[in-house]
């Protein structure tokens, strides 16, 4: 068992006060195989598990991944490798909404305020609102060609993005 730092148990003040052990109930897990489990972070036992279906012949490399999961609120958001966002219920792993936006999807999802940021392995960054309906706001693409199949970070405002050519750091006006 592990506390709230992922250190043993009482190797810090704040992971040996029981309030605070027992306030992070659930973890969400990318599994290879280009799906989500839902998981007892204190036990282990499975809550749900959802696997998206992709399509035979997708061209793809590398794997079915899926490489992370952004959770806002009560919705987990993942980008697939067949172009789509998924947006799940985290408490019961229900397929909420599916929406095809375009490209491959990599590298994890970055939540900023309120908004997706969705890295394409080709085809761009996308930005979305954390919605229902998850609107388009933004797709910004950049002139080379390289595969862009690293998660992005946020640093002092910036965006950086990482290719297999080339490290990008872009700042909003």
């Amino acid at each position: 068992e592990y506390g709230c730092c992922g250190r043993a148990p009482g190797a810090c003040s704040r992971c040996s006060d029981p309030a605070r052990r027992t306030r992070t109930r659930a973890a969400a897990r990318a599994m290879a195989s280009a799906g989500v489990i839902a998981l007892d972070a204190r036990t282990g036992s499975q809550y749900w598990r959802y696997n998206h279906d992709l399509p035979d012949d997708l061209n793809y490399c590398c794997g079915r991944n899926n490489r992370g999961v952004a959770v806002l609120g009560d919705r987990l958001y993942m980008g697939t490798l067949d172009a789509h966002l998924v947006s799940l219920d985290a408490k019961t792993g229900e397929d909420v909404l599916r929406k095809r936006i375009g490209g491959q999807f990599y590298a994890s999802m970055l939540l900023l305020n309120n908004r997706l940021v969705a890295v394409s392995r080709f085809g761009g960054t996308r930005v979305l609102e954390a919605s229902p309906k998850l609107t388009q706001v933004a797709l910004n693409k950049l002139s080379d060609t390289s595969d862009f199949s690293g998660s992005p970070a946020i640093a002092d405002g910036q965006l950086i993005l990482r290719s297999d050519k080339f490290l990008y750091c872009i700042e909003g006006k």
